[in-house]
Formats: structure tokens, C-alpha cells, sequence
């Protein structure tokens, strides 16, 4: 990138003309998460490759990412997605004015497979009313 100078001489006869050379503009960005499905509190690399308009892959680009749902996954400025709460996030990354995306799912499995459920203890139901005490997390086994 930048400016070029060019000198042709001939006969003791000199020319220079000059040339700026600009980038490639980016016209698509594609978006992958490693992995995709994540438990909460768990955290996946996401990766952004601008390409041009004939889809070669452009180096040096800046990158900006986004979550369309911080309340479920964030994701910070070097794309490391974390995990807030069940449910999906559109992860968006942005490079000169072109964005792609990508969904997390979060759930409440572990990184084994196992499923985590909630467990309501001393709690009491009376007909009108259920009052419960703290909860807490369990393993309760493998899908």
C-alpha cells in the first residue's frame, strides 16, 4: 500500500509518472466457533477470515466482534466467546464495513455430557403457595 514512483529514461529523455496502490476492499467476512455448543460458564475461540470479492482470504485486517445476546454468550475484542446463560447468541464480526456471524448455543451440560440440573431443596407447598430454599447444581449422568 502507498505511493510508487516510476522513472523511464531514454536517449538522455526522462518520464516518471506515479501509481497509489490501495487495498482490496473486504466484501464478506466468515465467521467459526470452536467449538459451537457450550456449557455455561465455558468459553470457545471465535475466528473471523475477511475475503475479497473472488473469496481469497485477506491478512491484516482489523476485526471488531459483537454479541447479539450479552445476557447469553459475550465475546471479547481478541473473539474469546464465554458463556452467561442457556439459550443461542449471534456472534458478529465486523471488518471494514462488512460483518459476518455465527451461533452459540450454551447449555447447562457440562464439558463431559453431563446434564446439570436444578435441585430445589427444603421447599414447601402448602396449595397456595411454594416457598424454596437455595438451590444447587447436580451431575445426574450422560446423554
Amino acid at each position: 500500500m502507498g505511493t510508487a514512483v516510476i522513472t523511464a529514461t531514454s536517449e538522455g529523455r526522462s518520464g516518471t509518472a506515479s501509481i497509489t496502490v490501495t487495498p482490496v476492499p473486504v466484501a464478506s467476512v466468515d465467521v467459526s466457533l470452536s467449538p459451537s455448543s457450550i456449557p455455561v460458564g465455558g468459553t470457545a475461540s471465535a475466528t473471523a477470515t475477511p475475503r475479497d470479492a473472488g473469496g481469497t482470504a485477506l491478512t491484516g485486517r482489523t476485526v471488531t466482534w459483537s454479541s447479539g445476546t450479552p445476557g447469553v454468550a459475550t465475546v471479547s475484542a481478541s473473539g474469546v466467546v464465554t458463556a452467561v446463560s442457556v439459550g443461542t447468541a449471534v456472534i458478529t464480526a465486523t471488518s471494514e464495513g462488512r460483518s459476518g456471524t455465527a451461533t452459540i448455543t450454551v447449555t447447562s451440560e457440562d464439558e463431559a455430557g453431563h446434564l446439570l440440573v436444578t435441585v430445589t431443596t427444603g421447599g414447601r407447598d402448602d396449595g397456595r403457595v411454594v416457598t424454596a430454599a437455595p438451590t444447587e447444581r447436580r451431575f445426574v449422568g450422560s446423554r
